[in-house]
């Protein structure tokens, strides 16, 4: 027979169990032996204290015979208790030692099945605290009354938990799980399972119960929770988990995965499906936080409650790294909130850097059931990282969903000073609704970002709109190598709009096919693209950003707008599409200088009864569209496409200087039945080598072509002006053309035209106003040479009006009578008068008479040229029609002769001369202001 320690109040007894006192430097339980405090009457059970210097061990079990005869194993333990049917409270246990030991299924508890509560369980151990091999400490509820579970409170140097053992509390009726508090100098240890136990730190609520799930709070330097070990607060019943409290000074670990069970190493609150209650909050306070191999830290709710929420505030670095994957499971390393009827909890992170790598997860979702009333809101994921975040490899992603039903998807709000995306597959941030509801946004506020084979996705797949991408990178932003950026509606039975795309930063480049898209393929709107750059965007290497209407979607497409100092698009491409029932967006562009490259360009098109979108290029500087050499081969397109009915774009440029070479277009060409659109350009210099601008059509009215240049237009090496119509041999005017340019210069011999053709239809007019046409003549027809023509093969012939203005060259200047003029009348009457006011003045000068006098108030001295500058309004010049004399001069003589008037040159510039010709004056004589 075991040995034993008791202190009963029997079944019929009234009274208090006596307590029980040990004082030793050491004491060893073992075989089954144990030390027992109950009650099975009326009473409260004692207490059991002991005192043990050096080491306290409980280990194993015994062999006992049962009352029936058959043997039996009990368990070495120590135990305070009340039983059913019993009344009163169960005792405390308290143990102080410099060691505890505790293996092989020993166990220390204080229970209460009966009508009252537990007790509490308090162990001091300055050294070390072990439980091993399914061994536990325990405070359970299990009475049909109301009762209060006991906390457990450790106090050692190092807290082991290993192979399948415990601390836990519980409620499995009516009452409150106890709370655990664990303060441990060092470290603690959770590590393993054996069999179906699994190395834990649980307070729950359990299954059909009524109460309030106990708390945990952990102190220590460092924790790990390793090879499938649980720290848990859960609920299965009506009432809430607790909240779990952990604060390490130096290290968290939570790493590994049981293969035997499938369960990985976690940091958890639960609600079960059955519950009635919010599952709690879980917050971590340490240096560093690593997740590793399947380690999770999670807060969900199956039942009927909300999920918690989970603070990682961690001072210096936030890991979680890898994946477990095998042929039954896949465990990513991953904080988690999920929630199936209620709202999601947060996950808000405070760290100086944080790594998701090689799988390494947080997510919020949503997932209510289908077809029923239930609401499930995903939770939001909140970050800041001082110093940087990366997510690197394969499916690791921050991310929130709804997954099905009603509710609505979280929003994603990063704040950082690095942010990077990279590598394979995935590495993703992303927010979906599939079900009735809007996806969140993403926000991300650094100042770098780069996104490398990876993609920042907002999407909505079911009824709900799709979130918007906010980037607000205050140096850079980089999207490479197949990096996508996109707010989508996904399929054709999807209702809801896409979101938009907003990123301001210093410069933003994206290289090697990677992507700005806003679309949608159901019933909704494409999003807008919104970029701000202080310094330069760059599209490099088949890279786009495209806001469009897909085929089956019923919706306007999107706006691109792009303000920039330099805007550069190498092999790469802007524009709005419509292949749906619907509009496409507008593209505007805001910089000081704008150039394609290699088939760069920006397209506006339709291919269904939509409208092509708008071109608006402001910008302040200078134009470049450079192609391949093929034409059309790059430059601005607002176009429609064959079998379309939607009328094409129209396209409006206003720089200092235009380039367009090697094949590149300036387009708005109709190839369906719609109307093309029209074409202005405003501009000092127009330069065209082997370039085009066309409002072109097959069948339908040209567009028009209107052209404001303030100095030249060049045409070179086969470039063309053009508003043809009817290509496809068929109907339609050519369009109309309006050049204004002082000078229009093109080479005989290298084709350059202006044409307004058509073929069945009426020629269109083109109206010319220029000064000079060098090398470029009107005929009749297109001809090998450089051309002007408006004909039509079967309709009227168009009109070319050539305007060369006349200029003279002596308009504006005035003879210079030789007449006195009264000078008080020459004065503005603004100016002040009279010999007080003029004696004010600190200086007054008469200029154009050859000499002044000394004052105001002194006559001219020598010889005067009585000659008049001009006439005042209303006033009669009784010189005019006289000849100017002139003074022969000595051709010998040195003498400076001072200016005697003014003349206008033909370039219109103005310059005085020492003689002036005869000539009428202007009826518009010259009135001298004031000059102070």
């Amino acid at each position: 027979m075991s040995s034993a320690i008791f202190s009963f109040v029997d079944t019929a007894a009234v009274g208090n169990a006596g307590d029980i006192d040990i004082n030793t430097a050491s004491l060893s339980l073992a075989e089954g032996s144990e030390i027992n405090s109950k009650i099975f009457g009326q009473g409260n059970a004692g207490n059991i204290t002991i005192n043990a210097r050096e080491s306290i061990s409980l280990d194993g079990s015994g062999e006992v015979t049962l009352a029936d005869g058959n043997k039996g194993i009990i368990f070495t333990r120590i135990i305070n208790s009340v039983n059913p049917d019993a009344v009163g409270n169960a005792g405390n246990i308290q143990l102080t030692t410099r060691t505890l030991s505790v293996t092989n299924g020993a166990f220390i508890s204080s229970d209460t099945l009966g009508k009252g509560n537990a007790g509490h369980i308090t162990i001091n151990a300055s050294d070390t605290v072990s439980f091993d091999s399914s061994s536990s400490a325990s405070s359970a509820v299990s009475s049909k009354e109301m009762s209060t579970g006991g906390d457990i409170r450790v106090k050692t140097g190092n807290l082991f938990l290993t192979n399948g053992s415990q601390l836990f509390t519980n409620v499995s009726s009516s009452g409150n799980a106890g709370n655990i508090f664990i303060e441990a100098r060092d470290n603690i240890t959770l590590d393993g399972i054996n069999g179906n136990a699994i190395s834990s730190i649980q307070s729950d609520l359990l299954t059909d119960a009524i109460g309030k799930g106990g708390d945990i709070q952990i102190v220590t330097e460092v924790i790990y929770v390793t090879s499938g070990a649980l720290i848990s607060a859960d609920t299965g019943g009506q009432g809430d988990a607790g909240n779990i409290t952990i604060n390490a000074r130096d290290k968290v670990t939570i790493s590994g995965f049981d293969m035997n069970l499938g369960l990985p190493s976690t940091i958890s609150t639960n609600g079960g499906s059955s519950s009635f209650g919010n599952s709690g909050d879980i917050r971590i306070e340490t240096s560093e936080l690593l997740l590793k191999d399947g380690g999770s830290i999670l807060t969900n709710s199956l039942g009927q409650g909300n999920a918690g929420n989970i603070f990682l505030d961690v001072r210096d670095t936030i890991n979680f790294d890898g994946k477990v994957v095998s042929d039954k499971f896949l465990f990513p390393s991953n904080a988690t909130t999920s929630v199936k009827n209620g709202d999601a909890g947060d996950i808000q992170v405070n760290t100086g850097s944080l790594f998701l790598i090689d799988g390494g997860r947080m997510s919020a979702v949503g997932f209510p059931e289908e077809n029923s009333n239930n609401i499930a809101n995903a939770g939001n994921i909140i970050i800041e990282a001082r110093n940087s975040i990366k997510l690197d490899g394969e499916d690791s992603s921050l991310s929130t969903s709804l997954l099905r039903g009603k509710g609505k998807g979280g929003d994603i709000q990063i704040t950082t000073g690095l942010l990077s995306l990279t590598n394979n597959n995935g590495a993703s941030l992303f927010t979906v609704t599939n079900g009735q509801g809007d996806a969140g946004n993403i926000d991300i506020t650094a100042n770098s970002l780069s996104v490398n084979n990876a993609s920042l996705q907002t999407d909505t797949i079911s009824q709900g709109d799709a979130g918007n991408i906010i980037i607000n990178a205050s140096e850079s932003a980089t999207f490479d190598n197949n990096s996508i950026a996109s707010s989508i509606v996904s399929s054709k039975e999807t209702i809801g709009d896409a979101g938009n795309i907003e990123i301001t930063t210093g410069s933003l480049t994206l290289n090697n096919s990677s992507a700005l898209l806003t679309s949608t393929n159901g019933q909704g709107n494409a999003g807008n693209i919104i970029i701000n750059a202080s310094d330069t965007v760059t599209f490099d290497q088949q890279s786009l950003a495209l806001a469009s209407v897909f085929k089956d979607g019923i919706g306007n497409g999107g706006d691109i707008e792009i303000t920039a100092s330099f805007l550069s698009l190498n092999n790469a491409y802007l524009g709005t599409l419509t292949q749906g029932k619907g509009d496409a967006g507008n593209v505007t562009i805001n910089a000081n200088t704008f150039s394609t490259t290699k088939d760069g360009q920006i397209n506006t098109n339709t291919s269904t009864s939509g409208n092509a979108g708008n071109i608006n290029l402001n910008i302040k500087d200078k134009i470049t569209l450079s192609g391949t050499g093929k034409d059309f081969s790059g430059g601005l397109f607002a176009a429609t496409s064959e079998n379309s009915t939607g009328k094409g774009g129209s396209i409006f440029i206003d720089p200092r200087l235009v380039i367009i070479e090697n094949g590149a277009a300036v387009s708005v060409n109709s190839l369906g039945t719609g109307d093309a659109g029209d074409i202005s350009l405003q501009a000092d210099n127009l330069r065209l080598n082997n370039g085009f601008i066309a409002a072109i059509t097959n069948s339908t009215q040209g567009g028009n072509i209107n052209l404001q240049l303030g100095e030249l237009l060049l045409l070179r090496n086969n470039s063309q002006i053009s508003t043809t119509a009817g290509f496809a041999q068929a109907g339609g005017n050519g369009g109309n053309i309006k050049i204004n340019s002082p000078f229009i210069v093109a080479v005989p011999k290298e084709n350059g035209d202006i044409t307004a053709n058509a073929f069945s239809g009426n020629g269109g007019n083109i109206n010319i106003t220029s000064q000079g046409i060098f090398g470029i003549t009107p005929r009749s027809q297109v001809t090998p040479q450089s051309d002007i023509t408006a004909s039509s093969e079967t309709g009227i012939q168009g009109t070319i009006n050539i305007t060369n203005p006349e200029l003279d060259p002596n308009q504006g200047v005035i003879e210079l009578p030789d007449g006195l003029v009264d000078k008080s009348k020459q004065i503005a009457q603004v100016c002040p008068q009279g010999i007080n006011a003029a004696k004010r003045l600190s200086e007054f000068y008469i200029t154009g008479r050859g000499s002044l006098p000394p004052s105001p108030f002194k006559p001219l001295t020598g010889y005067i040229n009585r000659t008049s500058l001009a006439t005042l309004d209303g006033e009669t010049n009784q010189e005019e029609g006289k000849q100017i004399r002139n003074r022969k001069i000595d051709k010998e003589s040195r003498e400076i002769v001072e200016a005697q008037g003014f003349m206008k040159n033909a370039d219109g510039e103005v310059y005085l001369v020492a003689q002036v010709p005869s000539i009428v004056p202007s009826s518009n004589a010259v009135t001298l202001a004031c000059l102070f």
